[in-house]
């Protein structure tokens, strides 16, 4: 079982469910906490993902006494270079996407030199798994 802690100022409620799927844009950019669940064994995985963009940090941790924790909880984003920002649709402030169609160079350098890769996924392919 995970525990999640989040120090995101920017996070915000989604509310793109209200409207049609029609209509609805997907928003990828920020942080991701994603969890696997098996119910039949009872087990959580859980990873921390900056591979859509990073708007703050976001750690998960074992309840089982193993203390094994995945994430990170800086705000990386103070002392970002300008060259790795973009915005939401919101507006709010959020280092670039690291992969994909224009994934951004400046990003991918800071978030390697801030965030240790084996607490997180920032490479395509890989998983740091709780």
């Amino acid at each position: 079982m995970c525990d999640m802690t989040s120090r995101s100022e920017a996070a915000k409620p989604c509310s793109s469910h209200s409207a049609p799927a029609s209509k609805r844009a997907i928003q990828n950019l920020g942080t991701w906490a994603e969890f696997s669940f098996d119910e039949a064994k009872k087990d959580i995985w859980g990873n921390i993902s900056v591979l859509e963009g990073c708007d703050g940090g976001v750690e998960i941790s074992t309840t089982d006494g193993s203390n094994i924790r995945k994430g990170f909880r800086d705000y990386i984003l103070d002392g970002a270079p300008s060259g790795a920002m973009t915005r939401k649709r919101n507006g709010s402030p959020v280092i670039d996407k690291l992969v994909g169609h224009n994934a951004n160079r400046v990003a991918i350098d800071y978030i390697r030199s801030r965030l240790n890769p084996r607490s997180l996924t920032m490479y395509s392919g890989s998983t740091a798994n709780c």
